[in-house]
C-alpha cells in the first residue's frame, strides 16, 4: 500500500524546541529510550533537521526532510544500491550497513534531505518516515511529538490551520523536484 501522508511543517507554530528531533533520535535508537539512547554505538541521530531562519525569501526556519519522491534521483545516483524504494509503499530507505560512504545521493537530493551521519561513520542519514513506527499503525515520531503542531503528518490537501510551508510525502509533483 503506497503511503500518501506526508509531514507538513507550518514554521510560525515553531518554536524550536527540538522536540522532533529527540522523538526522532529516540525512535530509530536501539533501546527506544532518550536516556539509554545517549550511549548507543553507532551514535544516534535524528533523520531530519532545520535550516535556519534567514533573510527573504526565507525568513522561517526551513524544515530539510526526504520528500521520497515517486523517481528519487538519490536510489539512481546510489550504485551500491544503499538507497532503495520500496515498491509496495514508495517508501525511500538506506542500508547503512551497504552504504560505502560516497555522496553520490547526497549530490543529487534536490532537498538537502541526506547527509553523513555525524560520528564519522561511511554511511548517510535520511527520513524513513519512521517504517517501523508506520507498520504499527503510528505516524512519524516527529509529527507525532511536536507540541505545538508545526509538524503533522496529514494526507495531501488537509494541512493543518495556517497550512504547511513545506511537506513530505510520496507524491511529489514533477513541478516540486526542479
Amino acid at each position: 500500500m503506497k503511503i500518501t501522508k506526508r509531514i507538513t511543517f507550518t514554521p510560525h507554530r515553531c518554536v524550536g524546541c527540538g522536540t522532533c528531533r529527540l522523538a526522532c533520535a529516540v525512535a530509530h535508537s536501539q533501546s527506544g529510550d532518550l536516556v539509554a539512547c545517549l550511549e548507543e554505538t553507532p551514535a544516534v541521530e535524528a533523520r531530519l533537521r532545520f535550516a535556519p531562519p534567514g533573510d527573504a525569501p526565507a525568513p522561517d526556519p526551513v524544515l530539510l526532510h526526504c520528500r521520497h519522491c515517486a523517481d528519487a534521483p538519490c536510489v539512481a545516483a546510489c550504485k551500491p544500491e544503499a538507497m532503495t524504494q520500496c515498491e509496495e509503499t514508495g517508501l525511500v530507505v538506506v542500508d547503512r550497513d551497504a552504504c560505502i560512504g560516497c555522496k553520490a545521493c547526497i549530490k543529487k537530493c534536490p532537498y538537502d534531505a541526506v547527509w553523513m551521519v555525524r560520528d564519522g561513520e561511511k554511511a548517510v542519514v535520511k527520513c524513513d518516515l519512521c517504517v517501523a513506527r508506520l507498520q504499527e499503525g503510528d505516524g512519524p515520531a516527529c509529527a507525532s511529538s511536536c507540541p505545538t503542531d508545526a509538524l503533522a503528518f496529514e494526507e495531501p490537501g488537509t494541512e493543518s490551520e495556517g497550512g504547511g510551508s513545506e511537506a513530505a510525502g510520496i507524491d511529489v509533483s514533477e513541478e516540486d523536484k526542479q
